[in-house]
């Protein structure tokens, strides 16, 4: 695995060429708010089964676990960087309007722009990402280690296959706000097609249980949250890097003894 240095501009950004090589081998965003043990007992889990595949943490999470820095020795680990400035200053106005904490907003974001899966470790980290959640998968089942990197994949592909129809969706939706017309019928459209990805956990899925799967939206709850006006001017400001952080997530919840 090849090694990315650390960007120059700054820490701030990646040169194209550089977020195009990590996109392409990129396994997923880890992402926890969890004590400092069950992040780690995720981790290790992680280092033995994910050893030629980049796995990223975003800057905020870095700066929140001081045990990353060990870990970022590693090779399959890697800490991202914002792809553009701009994209780093729309962060920074969605952080502001949904009003949640910087590892949540940064992680989604940059699980969407580089088109990874959301590695969650820890259940209670579930908790904090209940407000962007479309959709999720429960179980039951007690799953091996084959079974957690059998839908690790599958949540990678989901992520993949539905990118480019859930930004073009996410256009679509921001076009209807700037013209003031009735975007219900676009965001269900992005309800149904989440719940029909969903059928891909087929093997797990059950009626109840613990979250296993979350389909996770930033579009959705800034909807809801900001008056028609705030989101014209948020569009006006950031449309050329808005919708790369729209993208729905597939989030695997990883529990690991």
């Amino acid at each position: 695995m090849y090694r990315i240095s650390k960007p120059n501009d700054n820490g701030l950004t990646y040169g194209l060429h550089l977020y195009a090589a990590i996109v392409k081998n990129l396994r997923g965003v880890v992402f926890s708010l969890s004590e400092e043990k069950i992040l780690e007992r995720g981790l290790k889990w992680l280092t033995r089964h994910f050893k030629y595949r980049s796995l990223g943490f975003a800057p905020s999470i870095v700066e929140k676990y001081k045990l990353l820095e060990r870990y970022l020795e590693r090779r399959q680990f890697i800490k991202l960087w914002y792809p553009t400035r701009d994209f780093r200053t729309f962060v920074n106005e969605l952080e502001r309007l949904l009003e949640i904490g910087r590892v949540v907003i940064e992680s989604l974001s940059f699980s969407s722009a580089y088109v990874s899966p959301l590695i969650i470790i820890g259940e209670d980290s579930v908790e904090e990402l209940e407000s962007f959640s479309l959709l999720k998968v429960m179980s039951n089942k007690q799953l091996t280690d084959s079974d957690i990197k059998l839908h690790l994949r599958i949540a990678d592909y989901s992520v993949l296959d539905m990118y480019a129809w859930s930004v073009e969706n996410a256009h679509n939706i921001l076009n209807l706000v700037i013209r003031g017309k009735s975007y219900n019928r676009a965001l269900e459209d992005r309800v149904k097609r989440v719940y029909n990805d969903s059928r891909r956990f087929w093997r797990i899925a059950e009626n109840n249980g613990k979250c296993v799967v979350m389909y996770l939206d930033l579009l959705s709850p800034l909807l809801r949250k900001c008056k028609a006006e705030v989101m014209k001017r948020l569009i006006e400001s950031y449309s050329e890097v808005a919708l790369s952080a729209f993208g729905i997530i597939a989030g695997f919840v990883l529990t690991v003894q």
